[in-house]
């Protein structure tokens, strides 16, 4: 993924925090938590991930989501499912396709 990419997705996860949830953006850095840095709940925390969903355009699963503890984890998150959401299944032999590759 390129470092545009990777700008963009952080600035869009700020954005994010910043416009939806009452946060000053100064107060925010990679290793803020959510629940004690950043004072979220949990309903604020479901709240981000449906956020996130929206504005990537993507599904995170509850096993990602509840893994999800800092800024970030959601970026490296987000990362993780766009990547893999853009790989090309057409690369694989038919011997080892399998997920989303089937």
């Amino acid at each position: 993924m390129s470092e545009t990419t990777n700008t963009n997705i952080k600035q869009k996860v700020i954005n994010l925090i910043v416009n939806n949830h009452n946060v000053d953006a100064e107060e925010i850095s990679l290793n803020s938590h959510f629940s004690t840095d950043l004072n979220f709940d949990s309903l604020e925390v479901v709240e981000f991930i449906m956020n996130v969903e929206e504005e990537f355009r993507i599904n995170v699963p509850d096993d990602i989501s509840e893994n999800i503890l800092t800024v970030k984890d959601a970026i490296e998150s987000i990362e993780s499912i766009v990547r893999f959401r853009s790989f090309d299944c057409s690369t694989l032999s038919a011997k080892v396709r399998t997920g989303p590759c089937e």
